[in-house]
């Protein structure tokens, strides 16, 4: 899947900062920088509403009910391996079972720092000065 090519300025950039409800020039540069930011939000953002779906599918047979008490506790039962990762609910509801990576930009690339298992370099800290 490729993503959709970020925004570029151009004749339009002021309605676009002006709809981001930017005010002034500082206001427009960063709506438009985080237009660019938006569009790999936007991929991780459906990647994970895909899976949440998917853990709703999922509780609603076990369930087999739409009573809410039902499906809630069908979802805090889950135990599920989805595209997206693995999911399983402690008893706050955070999901325990999806690892999560640190990573860090390195040369102008990110490298995974963390955990060690997956790490492809190892952490530069304090992070160095421009």
């Amino acid at each position: 899947m490729s993503l959709p090519a970020p925004i570029e300025p151009g004749p339009d950039a002021a309605k676009v900062a002006n709809a981001a409800g930017a005010t002034d020039s500082a206001g427009a540069a960063s709506s438009l920088a985080n237009s660019r930011v938006a569009v790999e939000l936007s991929a991780r953002a459906a990647a994970q509403s895909a899976a949440a779906v998917h853990v709703f599918v999922d509780a609603f047979k076990r369930a087999r009910s739409l009573d809410p008490q039902m499906v809630r506790d069908a979802i805090a039962a889950t135990e599920l391996d989805t595209f997206y990762g693995p999911v399983k609910f402690d008893e706050t509801g955070r999901n325990v079972a999806k690892t999560m990576v640190l990573t860090q930009v390195q040369g102008g690339k990110y490298v995974v720092v963390a955990p060690a298992k997956w790490a492809t370099g190892k952490p530069v800290v304090p992070r160095p000065r421009r």
